[in-house]
């Protein structure tokens, strides 16, 4: 049977100006960690290969010169025509016409940006779901420390009276060392709990990049409004078939090794010696056809494809890992939302119960022990439900993130 869903979001209840919302927290976080500035740098660095891929197509210019001084012949003898020093200094500009590979290595760069575009988007998603973790454990250790100190107080209470009743007889010794060891157990819950906030505070603080001054807010009952699993966005699927496109085409640009380079070539001459010393441009052609490599360009070829069969694996094992996450992320919100009215109910019952033995024991109906055990019960039960709660936003913000929605 479907229950009511109902839906968890952090709101102050001390009505602190200054206090932290996690909207701010995602937003400090984002403008603060490093992880988002190393992938903002390398979508820079991808503009400049597609740049460098580009340049490869483009006519270069080099200054160029030569200088030769030559043993003379002696079957020359004085032969007026023969230069033993020759030398020439010119600009060159070289126009590829004929690359193998050249254009898919300039749509690999283009795709590459694209690669990681998508990369920073995953390092968006994966950071504002650590901080709503973070926040949420924040916010639970808070109340987790506020249900133990209350607690205390009145284990505190509870042991004062009892070793009052035991000092004129009216309990027996075990009940009341039983509350002095339930007393000790509690101070030590509440400290546990107290390291257990700093070190909660101290994990936030790290990944918004400021320290937190206002205590966490509450958790107050809102309407969740839910889509199905299947149309939850996750920028990792995009990612591996970005990753199997690149890999699809690196294959081409290993396979134009094997194809002829064609350039044209053409000089423009400052100074030469020799019969062309009046001479003062040429161009011409300059193709190269490999013949024998050694097998290099073959195995690269097969490597490239080997790499392209393994990202398409990749990208079928991040679609159905994706798609099992989303399934369980759905499952467990619709139980943890079942289960939140039952937790509810069992606090209600244990309260009614705790307060129902305060009264009994005032009538010496009921042992000590019994008291301690009811405290006991009721405490648990608020625990218990905090912690569901909190379980439950966490799940609710990381759903809400992934269906693209605003946090």
């Amino acid at each position: 049977m479907l229950i009511i869903r109902t839906f968890f979001v952090f709101c102050f209840l001390s009505g602190s100006a200054s206090a932290l919302t996690l909207s701010e927290a995602l937003e400090f976080s984002l403008s603060n960690m490093e992880s988002l500035k190393i992938a903002d740098h390398q979508i820079e660095q991808q503009e400049f290969v597609k740049k460098k891929a580009r340049g490869a197509l483009l006519p270069t210019i080099n200054g160029v010169g030569s200088y030769t001084k030559i043993d003379p012949p002696r079957a020359a003898g004085n032969n007026p025509f023969l230069l033993t020093r020759q030398y020439s200094w010119a600009m060159r500009l070289t126009q590829p016409l004929l690359r193998g590979g050249s254009i898919a290595a300039l749509g690999v760069a283009d795709e590459q940006r694209n690669l990681a575009l998508l990369q920073r988007e995953t390092t968006i998603q994966n950071l504002s779901r650590t901080v709503i973790q973070a926040y949420a454990q924040y916010s639970l250790s808070f109340r987790d420390q506020q249900i133990l100190n209350e607690s205390l107080k009145i284990n505190q209470t509870r042991f004062n009276e009892m070793k009052r009743r035991y000092q004129v007889g009216k309990i027996r010794k075990g009940e009341f060392l039983e509350a002095d060891a339930q007393l000790d157990r509690s101070k030590v819950a509440f400290e546990n709990a107290s390291k257990q906030l700093q070190v909660s505070k101290k994990n936030l603080e790290f990944y918004i990049g400021r320290e937190i001054s206002s205590e966490p807010p509450m958790i107050s009952l809102g309407t969740p409004s839910l889509v199905k699993a299947e149309q939850l966005k996750r920028s990792e699927i995009l990612v591996a078939e970005k990753e199997q496109e690149i890999a699809k085409k690196m294959i081409e640009i290993q396979k134009g090794d094997h194809y002829p380079r064609l350039d044209l070539i053409t000089n423009y001459y400052f100074d030469r010696t020799g019969i062309l010393s009046t001479s003062n441009w040429d161009i011409g052609l300059q193709v190269s056809v490999p013949l024998f490599q050694g097998g290099v360009v073959y195995s690269s070829v097969k490597e490239a494809q080997e790499k392209w069969m393994a990202s398409k694996l990749n990208e079928n094992l991040k679609k159905r890992q994706v798609e099992n996450e989303n399934k369980i992320l759905e499952s467990q919100i619709s139980q943890n939302l079942s289960q939140l009215d039952y937790a509810k109910q069992v606090l209600k019952k244990s309260q009614s119960a705790f307060e129902a033995t305060k009264t009994d024991d005032k009538f010496g109906l009921i042992s000590q022990l019994e008291v301690l055990q009811s405290l006991n019960n009721y405490v648990q039960a608020q625990r218990e439900l905090s912690l569901l709660e909190h379980e439950t936003f966490v799940l609710l913000k990381t759903h809400q993130l992934y269906a693209g929605e605003k946090i």
